[in-house]
């Protein structure tokens, strides 16, 4: 008779296992990609160079692949002017870099994080109060702030466009905050040595 129990028992442990594996698979975070292997590239290429546009090029283009994105921008601080301009861009049409360098839809953008001194995420610009009628040729987009001395330096923009249905996750934003930190150290040094090499 124990030996009958402990066959009808072992299907419903089996079972029991099962279900307790498939309620474990469903409840754990869907990742999509690998980020402590994205930083580690991201800012080994970043910091292969202290020329400022190979940096610029090169943070462009790994942000847009580490967050599969259509495009990507770059704005820097003018100590000048105090004033964010355009470092770069990546994905974007000849006409749309010159909406770009425009001071006004995209200068909301870099006022915003200001305020916040946080990351923004905007999944329709069409819906979001603040963004809703710019002429920004972009559906959704992340931004986060490059920091110096608890002040925005610069700011570091993903978005889409061709894939509207793409919705930027939480898992995106802090992956974008996790690059922006170790690209800003990355931009900043390489601005930091054009400025000294001006001075000789």
């Amino acid at each position: 008779l124990q030996d009958d129990e402990d066959c009808a028992a072992a299907p419903r442990a089996a079972e029991g296992r099962e279900a307790t594996s498939k309620r474990y698979t469903m409840t754990q975070p869907n990742h999509k990609y690998d980020s402590t292997r994205i930083l580690l590239e991201v800012s080994r290429a970043v910091s292969s160079s202290l020329d400022l546009d190979t940096v610029v090029s090169l943070v462009l283009k790994e942000s847009r692949k580490a967050l599969e994105a259509d495009h990507a921008a770059l704005f820097l601080m003018d100590d000048n002017v105090h004033r964010l301009s355009l470092a770069g861009a990546d994905g974007f049409s000849e006409d749309e870099i010159d909406n770009i360098k425009l001071i006004g839809s995209w200068e909301v953008i870099g006022n915003e994080l200001m305020k916040g001194m946080r990351p923004i995420v905007v999944n329709d610009i069409k819906r979001n109060h603040v963004f809703k009628g710019k002429s920004l040729p972009v559906q959704s987009f992340m931004a986060a702030p490059l920091k110096k001395d608890g002040l925005v330096a610069g700011v570091l923009i993903v978005s889409n466009q061709k894939r509207p249905d793409s919705l930027f996750s939480k898992e995106d934003e802090h992956l974008l905050m996790a690059l922006s930190n170790n690209i800003g150290i990355a931009v900043l040094n390489a601005k930091l040595y054009r400025d000294l090499k001006s001075l000789f």
